[in-house]
């Protein structure tokens, strides 16, 4: 069987909502306007997030060149300190709150997760295009348009 083996995390962009993802809780929390603003864990734990046009183009390359099963990370390789990811969220959103919280009492899963894309770069000649902060742009935008 003509195969291919994919690996991915943090995904995020329009249409996963609502979901328990850090990007999909901290963008819904800005929406609220919480206040306390709580996140989860000291702030300090890293992700590679990935914008979902991204993923989908990766996986699309992988139907076309990978037949033999070989396992491909997809992802962005760059970590963002969950700390940072908030600024950004509230930044965007223009949503200021009193009070920031890092909730230490509460799961914060592992402390970096990323993933080392280089067979994908190799065998796809794929790497992700948008970073972060224009992929919050963007979801934050069909949010917006999309929220009820």
């Amino acid at each position: 069987m003509k195969t291919s083996s994919l690996r991915f995390l943090t995904v995020y962009g329009p249409g996963e909502f609502p979901t328990s993802h850090a990007i999909s809780m901290l963008t819904e929390k800005a929406r609220r306007r919480d206040d306390p603003y709580v996140v989860w864990g000291s702030g300090r734990q890293q992700r590679g997030f990935t914008y979902v046009t991204d993923i989908v183009e990766g996986m699309y390359l992988a139907t076309q060149r990978v037949k033999d099963g070989t396992a491909i990370n997809l992802g962005w390789d760059k970590r963002y300190d969950i700390r940072d990811v908030v600024n950004l969220i509230l930044n965007i959103t223009g949503h200021t709150p009193k009070q920031v919280i890092f909730d230490t009492s509460k799961p914060e899963g592992p402390f970096s997760r990323a993933l080392n894309i280089t067979l994908a770069k190799k065998l796809l000649g794929w790497t992700p295009k948008v970073d972060l902060p224009a992929g919050l742009q963007l979801t934050i935008k069909w949010l917006r348009e999309n929220w009820t």
